[in-house]
């Protein structure tokens, strides 16, 4: 059986490129405290974990410098997927570079962008339906606006982390 571990996240300050902090990034770093517990409490076996995480497009080296870069910068998102690699995950490309290119470059309205989303989505379900064997665990952290669970496939089991799901509720409805 394959299984996957569907964490939806909201991104701080750091990972939005925004330049100052937020009223929300304390709460963003207690969302992150919570969601390693929950994944400490599973017990895996991290040799024979996949961690897809949204925006990473390129090589596993090059994307493991940019997560150190952002980490000394205070993202708790990159300060995860380190210690995840570090327990043995493998890190794996995650999205098509030309939509993580695209969106950087340009600026769109409501209704275009959930268009690439969906897009977006659909490719990071099939790389994950590609890459991941049976007899492995694949953690995927993607932004709460994410729908990947749409689109995999049936034999993969997906898993919420219900603490920080509900932490994470409570933190959109303070932002909404």
């Amino acid at each position: 059986m394959r299984r996957l571990i569907y964490i939806r996240v909201i991104h701080n300050f750091v990972e939005s490129k925004i330049s100052k902090k937020c009223a929300l990034d304390k709460e963003i770093e207690r969302f992150w405290d919570i969601v390693r517990k929950e994944l400490e409490k599973i017990g895996l076996d991290y040799r024979k974990v996949r961690l897809y995480n949204d925006t990473v497009c390129g090589g596993q080296r090059i994307a493991m410098q940019a997560f150190r870069n952002i980490a000394k910068q205070g993202s708790p998102n990159a300060k995860t997927v380190l210690w995840l690699v570090e327990k043995g995950a493998k890190l794996m490309m995650t999205e098509n570079p030309f939509f993580i290119l695209f969106l950087d470059k340009h600026k769109f309205g409501n209704k275009y962008l959930s268009g690439i989303r969906k897009r977006r989505d659909k490719y990071v379900a099939g790389r994950i339906a590609r890459t991941l064997r049976k007899g492995e665990t694949g953690i995927l952290i993607m932004g709460c606006n994410h729908s990947v669970d749409d689109y995999l496939p049936k034999d993969i089991k997906v898993l919420y982390l219900p603490k920080s799901d509900a932490y994470l509720a409570r933190l959109l409805k303070k932002v909404s």
